[in-house]
């Protein structure tokens, strides 16, 4: 015959040994703790199917020496000399009345007494031959096959028993699963990853913010520029005053050399006052350039800081939706202990083919890190060559992703009305009034249904949000060369994620099928679907959540983007502006070779002509003064393009932060996907194994009253 273990493994499919739930060690004391409760289930007369005769030498009171192994002493006998007389039983407090001849009571040798007293047992008149019928207990190991002392026909109760009770520490260690717990910390540790990383963005932003607001060094820069061409203009008219007052100086000049000098002041003149409109298209530059540069101090000012608060307000959301989604699915535990499932074999199949799909993902999730790390890695190097980030977003993205945020609080707060109805419904099936559990429910998946609607209208804004962020990010630049290399891993990594997402769907696909083979579940699995359903819920509210980061996220790219447009409009007005710089250079220089021309003609001049050479002396110093001031307009312009480079690069890096921080967003939701679907495997392993122990209960205790009421001893 097989040993009790193999029995057991037969009822329950399960596999025992030193190291499983239950241990062999824990199947021995249930195999023994059935025994034990089938004989005290046994009525009185058919105790004797597990008695045992024991002997001793009765002794005088106060003498007792004989221990009990049990409480249930079926007879007691002595012997008389010829044969074994039945003893009565007497209270302990009348063993010493017993022995006094004189008393009614007296215990003689053909009207014996026992008595028992702390765990002993005794017989009067002492000194006799004595025996007693005590039920044992027996010892059942796992190894067993048969019981001692022990009705065959109730041998397979106490195999019963066991099954229940291994069945019963199953389902208590269903309680936790450390892949799910893995998986949820992963989700958090992707979270507070990508929070990190859109940390670092907001840093390198900040600064960024700090160049290009209109009080940074890079709009002070435009200002000193600007002020400076204004000066030219300012000092190019005295110089042409003076060189103007030249023409009546020299009337009173020789007559040999007016003409001449004439000549040369006229064309000093033309060519001062052809810089007056140079100088007037610097001005105009500088002041695009200007314009451009508040356009995108307002760009970043206005939207970066909002962009990644919102982002990082999602991310916490986030945790806390998947915290309690956690919670809702660890309520499914109790509930699960009463409700049952259906054919074990196709299950088990749906299920191995199920964790089959889940393991694969494993090893992809591993692909996903490796690629994500090395992109870390690129944009760690890109942070060292640029050092530092930057953050933008775009007011249309803002407008839309406002919307999802109402949109999500409607949906928590319809998903929060859930649980109460789940908790009224608990109650009912408690009291046994199903249908009235069965409203309860319904209105719960109404609250549901209502939230998963909130939710939609969210994705459909999301999708309007991603529009706007499509079409800044085709008026996007091209990034550096080692921004590509991060995104080409990861866009293997999304490969790969889109890989777990068909592994998935596959498991989802086996779960379906178990869902169809467990349709005629009980009330209480019912219950449990809906705390399921609500743990879902919050699921979907965390996916939201992810969503609305993402769309944060794309905001902060396009309007990283378009700062880093505007850094190229205005270097372009700066060239521009410099470009017309040199051409009051060279026209400063004609002006000069004349001024030297009119220099020699008056070298011979009387004192008028050496009165003009002075205004011509002092209209040149204004002519250098103006050269300088050119100079320093140049410096500052060089500053500004130098400063417009750094933002640029700056841009990039950001860029390559809020990718890394998209990576993470994209790790959470496959581990909360995993979630998911492991959820769903231990429901159905749960299930299977409450249904087959309600069976092996109910045959247990159909046995017990057969053994009880149907066996004639």
């Amino acid at each position: 015959m097989a040993t009790f273990e193999a029995q057991i493994e037969g009822l329950t499919s399960l596999s025992i040994d030193g190291s499983s739930a239950p241990t062999q060690t824990e199947l021995t004391q249930f195999l023994t703790d059935g025994a034990k409760e089938v004989i005290n289930i046994l009525p009185s007369d058919k105790l004797d199917w597990c008695s045992s005769q024991q002997t001793f030498t009765s002794v005088m009171p106060g003498s007792e020496a004989e221990t009990l192994n049990t409480g249930k002493v079926l007879r007691v006998y002595r012997n008389d000399g010829d044969f074994d007389r039945i003893c009565r039983r007497i209270l302990p407090d009348l063993k010493g009345y017993v022995v006094d001849p004189d008393e009614m009571d007296y215990a003689s040798v053909t009207d014996p007494v026992y008595y028992t007293e702390n765990n002993k047992i005794n017989v009067l008149p002492e000194g006799g031959s004595c025996k007693y019928d005590e039920v044992q207990y027996p010892a059942v190991a796992y190894g067993d096959s048969a019981i001692s002392v022990f009705p065959d026909e109730a041998e397979y109760l106490v195999v019963l028993y066991g099954a229940v009770k291994s069945l019963q520490n199953v389902l208590g260690n269903k309680t936790s699963n450390t892949d799910i717990t893995t998986a949820l910390t992963a989700i958090n540790t992707g979270v507070d990853s990508a929070i990190a990383e859109i940390a670092l963005a907001n840093v390198e932003v900040d600064e960024i913010v700090s160049q290009t607001d209109n009080s940074s060094d890079f709009a002070t820069a435009l200002t000193a520029m600007n002020t400076e061409l204004d000066k030219v203009d300012e000092i190019c008219s005295e110089a042409n005053t003076e060189f103007d007052k030249c023409d009546t100086i020299l009337d009173l000049g020789e007559v040999d050399t007016e003409s001449s000098v004439n000549t040369a002041l006229s064309s000093i003149t033309t060519e001062l006052n052809e810089t007056q409109a140079v100088c007037d298209l610097i001005n105009t530059q500088v002041d695009a350039a200007v314009t451009q540069l508040g356009e995108s101090a307002t760009q970043v000012d206005s939207s970066i800081d909002t962009a990644l608060a919102a982002i990082s307000t999602a991310s916490g959301r986030i945790n806390t939706a998947v915290a309690l989604a956690n919670v809702e699915f660890d309520k499914c535990d109790a509930l699960l202990a009463l409700g049952e499932t259906d054919s074990e074999g196709d299950v088990n199949t749906a299920l191995t083919a199920m964790n089959t799909e889940l393991d694969e993902t494993q090893s992809i999730c591993d692909l996903i890190n490796t690629q994500v790390d090395a992109a870390v890695v690129e944009l760690a190097e890109t942070v060292t060559n640029v050092d530092s980030s930057i953050d933008t977003a775009i007011a249309a993205i803002t407008t839309a992703l406002s919307r999802v945020n109402t949109a999500v609080t409607l949906a928590n707060t319809e998903f929060d009305l859930v649980n109460p109805e789940v908790d009224l419904a608990n109650a009912q099936v408690d009291a046994e009034d199903i249908e009235l559990a069965n409203g309860y429910i319904s209105t719960a998946q109404g609250y549901a249904n209502a939230g998963s609607q909130y939710i939609s209208e969210a994705q459909t804004s999301l999708a309007e949000a991603q529009g706007y962020a499509n079409e800044v990010s085709a008026r996007t630049g091209h990034v550096s060369s080692q921004v590509g290399v991060a995104q080409g891993y990861i866009s293997a990594a999304q490969g790969y994620a889109n890989e777990i997402q068909n592994k998935i769907n596959i498991a989802n696909g086996y779960g379906a099928e178990i869902s169809q083979r467990l349709a005629q579940a009980s009330s209480k699995r019912e219950e449990s679907q809906s705390r399921i359903n609500s743990g879902n819920a919050y699921l979907a509210e965390a996916n939201a959540s992810v969503s609305e980061a993402q769309s944060y996220a794309n905001e902060v790219n396009a309007r990283i983007a378009q700062v880093g447009g505007y850094s190229q409009v205005i270097n372009g007005y700066i060239s521009a502006a410099q470009g017309y710089a040199n051409e009051i250079q060279s026209k400063i220089t004609i002006a000069q070779g004349y001024s030297n021309e009119v220099n020699i003609r008056l070298s011979q001049g009387q004192a008028k002509r050496e009165e003009s050479r002075s205004r011509v002396e002092l209209g040149n110093a204004y002519l250098q003064e103006v050269q300088s001031r050119i100079s320093q307009a140049n410096g500052y312009a060089q500053e500004v393009s130098a400063r417009g480079g750094f933002t640029s690069a700056k841009s990039q890096a950001v860029q390559g932060y809020i990718n890394a921080a998209s990576s993470y967003i994209q790790s959470a939701q496959s581990y909360g996907a995993e979630v998911q679907s492991r959820l769903s495997v231990d429901t159905a392993h749960y299930a299977w194994y409450e249904k087959q122990q309600a069976k092996l209960q109910s045959d247990y205790e159909s046995g017990l009253q057969k053994l009880i009421g149907g066996y004639q001893s």
